[in-house]
This record gives C-alpha cells, structure tokens and sequence, in this order.
C-alpha cells in the first residue's frame, strides 16, 4: 500500500505545479460555463486534457465546497491512466486553485495485479515526459 501512498501524493504534487501555470478562477468560470452549455463538452476538456491516451481525462465536474458565510470553486478531474495494458482510474480534486488530494479509485485491485513493490511513480515520469513534449509541440507550432 506504501507504494500508491507515494504514488498519490506525486500525482497531487506534479499536478499542483502543472496546474499552477495555467489555472485560475477564470479558468474555473469558463470550464462552469463550458459544462452548463453542454455536459461533456470537449472544450472544457480539453483544458485540462495534456496528456494523450495515456492519462486520458474522462470527466470534469465543477462544484462549490461551502462553509457558513464563504464557497470555494472545486474541481473534480477523473482520468484513466493506461500502464502496462493495464486501465487504472484516478480522481484529482482540486479546491482553491491547488490539488486538495489524489485517489487511485480500486486501490485494492491495482495493488493486486501490480504488487506492493511496483514503482508507480516511477512509470509516471512517463506521462510527464508526454505532458512536456506536448507543451513543446504546441508552442512550437
């Protein structure tokens, strides 16, 4: 279990930095008004959609979390990550303009197809070679 404890808190890590760069209450709105003209509306998506097939988002929900006399705009990201054939969801919720937590969703069944000593973090850094090329490709282009 150690293994996806790790591994959750560099997802959460790796995306507070990636989000850092371009999220902002506006960005928030826009996804808000994107979502309410059309649910799954593949401009909202593609927001937050940086890294192929191999960290497919799958849905985006905006929300509030209020307390008695203020809100603050939160951000649910569902994504399938795809490692070694293998489809693994992850849920990332952002709350304030920074990652509140990560959650392998089926820990259990990934744990046991991968094993406690498998190196998640590890074959992530894969992902974010992807995130980075991609960022190159588009400000090249």
């Amino acid at each position: 279990m150690e293994n996806i404890e790790k591994f959750q808190e560099h997802i959460c890590e790796y995306f507070d930095k990636q989000l850092a760069k371009f999220y902002s209450f506006d960005v928030w709105k826009k996804t808000v008004h994107l979502l309410l003209a059309m649910p799954k509306n593949p401009e909202a998506h593609k927001i937050y959609d940086r890294y192929g097939e191999a960290f497919k988002l799958t849905s985006v929900i905006v929300d509030v979390q209020a307390s008695s006399d203020k809100w603050d705009p939160c951000l649910n990201l569902n994504y399938i990550w795809t490692v070694l054939h293998t489809k693994i969801p992850i849920r990332i919720m952002v709350v304030k303009g920074s990652v509140s937590f990560v959650q392998v969703l089926s820990t259990m069944e990934v744990l046991n197809h991968f094993g406690e000593t498998f190196d998640f973090v590890k074959e992530f850094g894969k992902v974010e070679l992807i995130g980075v090329l991609k960022t190159q490709a588009n400000s090249t282009a």
